[in-house]
C-alpha cells in the first residue's frame, strides 16, 4: 500500500510524517527497529518504548501513483502540520554546524564529487519544492504594511530574486524602494 503515514508519540503528542510505497514493510521495520538508526523518532521509540507510539496511514494512494507525487504530498503534510520529529527544511543547530565545519575543515572535494552533489541537489528541489523553506517566515513590507509569508513570495511580489530580498533584510537596505523586515517564524 502506497501512503503518507504518521508515527505519534502518545506520551507527548510529538509525531513524524513519512511516506512509503510499502506500508506493511515500513510497519515491520518500525516494529523491528530496523529503519534509520539515527533518527529522532527512533531514539524516542527506544527511550519510551514502542508501545507508546502509534503508526497509521493518513493518506492512501492508488498503486499507479509515482514516488514523486507521494513525496510531494508528504512534504505538503510536513509544511501544514509541522511535525516535531521531521528535520527536512529545518535549520541545523549551531552546534551541529560547528561539528560539520570542523569535520570538513581542510578537506578538498574532487570536482566530479561536487558536480554529483550539484546534480543531486537540483533534482531534490524539483522533487521536493521549497524544501529549503521548511520554516517560512513572515516578512513585513514596511511601506505598504503588507505581511507576506516567505522570502521567496516577497521576491515574486516585488519582481526580484529571493537572494536580493535576503541581502536587503540583512543589510537593512531596500528592494525597489521597499524596506522588508522579518517578523517571526510562521507556525500556521
Amino acid at each position: 500500500m502506497k501512503c503518507v503515514y504518521k508515527i505519534t508519540n502518545v506520551l507527548n503528542g510529538k509525531f513524524y510524517i513519512g511516506s512509503t510505497t510499502r506500508f506493511k514493510k515500513r510497519v515491520q521495520q518500525w516494529r523491528d527497529y530496523t529503519s534509520n538508526v539515527n533518527s529522532a523518532v527512533k531514539k524516542d521509540i527506544l527511550r519510551y518504548g514502542r508501545d507508546n507510539f502509534t503508526i497509521e496511514p493518513i493518506e492512501i494512494f492508488p498503486e499507479e501513483t509515482s514516488k514523486q507525487e507521494i513525496a510531494a504530498k508528504e512534504l505538503d503534510f510536513i509544511h501544514k502540520l509541522q511535525p516535531e520529529y521531521n528535520t527536512i527544511g529545518k535549520p541545523r543547530p549551531m552546534e551541529t554546524r560547528e561539528k560539520l565545519s570542523k569535520a570538513l575543515a581542510g578537506k578538498k572535494m574532487p570536482p566530479e564529487v561536487g558536480k554529483k552533489i550539484s546534480v543531486g541537489q537540483k533534482a531534490r528541489h524539483k522533487i521536493f519544492p521549497q524544501t529549503n523553506a521548511g520554516h517560512l517566515k513572515k516578512a513585513l513590507i514596511i511601506e505598504t504594511g503588507e505581511v507576506v509569508i516567505g522570502i521567496k513570495n516577497v521576491a515574486v511580489k516585488l519582481g526580484v530574486n529571493a537572494s536580493t530580498v535576503t541581502k536587503a533584510i540583512k543589510r537593512s537596505g531596500t528592494v525597489k524602494g521597499y524596506h522588508i523586515k522579518l517578523l517571526t517564524e510562521c507556525r500556521d
